[in-house]
């Protein structure tokens, strides 16, 4: 069995695998990197794996954990990266008669320095795809550029955390109600706010505004301006991102999720006639992992 530890700094995901990269079980907490203050990573780790340790053949370290301030920093391998550049790059620490292996994250340079610590291993899932581009939701979503096999590109837009900040403390959030329900309606006339050009002029810093305007003059009820704030900032998002990651009207677009938020990026796609699909990342990031560990045997 081998123990895929996806080890963010709010969260920490464990996995136990099949050789065959198959998912035998998850154990999900809250206990992310930034919950550790003492620096007793392998006390956190042994305490939340609990039996899965010793029953682990081996046992990967991905995400935050292997970032600076982390358990053990790894260099991150530069783009083109595949999965042998992860190899190249991993280092071993022996704890409690276990060797435990961080694997590095992914580097570009060009046009301006980006980097991805634990969404590299759901990408190298897609392997067999050869040719992809894939988005990574998230707070800090990740737009992919998959060439046979390789991490050839990517960029990394902040979306939600923009989100998060305007909505708690902003001109905009002031109109907010503390709760409200969801509306798919809200967040697509953000979205198409946000595409649209023409008489409407500038981008989405002009038009972020109208989350507060539209509400004064009567045309948004407060109720939906958490939703349409957010659909303007996903729809700034894509519009960006098409520029660099597209392949033209009707191509398909790998999303790494299938919750909430990837659901609605699937919907925002749609508005920009491309094609989304739905991946489980748990279940590429197994694959890849058993994957990488068969030729880190060779």
């Amino acid at each position: 069995m081998i123990l895929l530890v996806d080890w963010a700094s709010s969260a920490l995901g464990l996995h136990s695998v099949g050789n065959d990269g198959a998912v035998l079980a998850s154990r999900q907490s809250g206990s992310g990197t930034r919950t550790v203050t003492d620096g007793d990573f392998a006390a956190v780790l042994a305490r939340e794996a609990g039996d899965w340790l010793a029953a682990s053949d081996a046992i990967y370290v991905v995400g935050m954990a292997t970032g600076r301030g982390g358990w053990v920093e790894t260099r991150y391998a530069p783009a083109p990266a595949g999965i042998e550049g992860l190899i190249a790059g991993a280092r071993d620490l022996a704890v409690a008669g276990k060797t435990i292996t961080f694997l590095p994250g992914v580097s570009v340079a060009m046009p301006l320095p980006d980097v991805m610590r634990g969404e590299e291993i759901k990408v190298f899932g897609l392997g067999d795809l050869g040719d992809a581009h894939i988005i990574v939701p998230g707070h800090h979503s990740k737009w992919v550029s998959l060439q046979s096999g390789y991490v050839a590109g990517f960029a990394t837009y902040i979306s939600g955390e923009v989100f998060a900040l305007l909505a708690k403390d902003s001109i905009v959030s002031r109109l907010m109600p503390e709760a409200s329900l969801p509306s798919d309606a809200a967040f697509l006339r953000g979205i198409q706010a946000a595409r649209q050009g023409g008489d409407l002029g500038g981008g989405v810093l002009r038009r972020l505004f109208s989350a507060r305007s539209l509400v004064l003059s009567g045309g948004l009820q407060p109720d939906d301006i958490r939703d349409y704030l957010f659909g303007l900032l996903t729809g700034g998002e894509i519009v960006e991102a098409l520029t660099e990651f597209d392949a033209g009207v009707g191509s398909d677009f790998a999303i790494l999720g299938t919750g909430a938020l990837s659901v609605r990026y699937q919907q925002a796609l749609r508005l920009f006639d491309r094609k989304a699909v739905l991946h489980e990342p748990v279940e590429l990031a197994a694959a890849a992992i058993a994957r990488l560990h068969r030729r880190r045997q060779v």
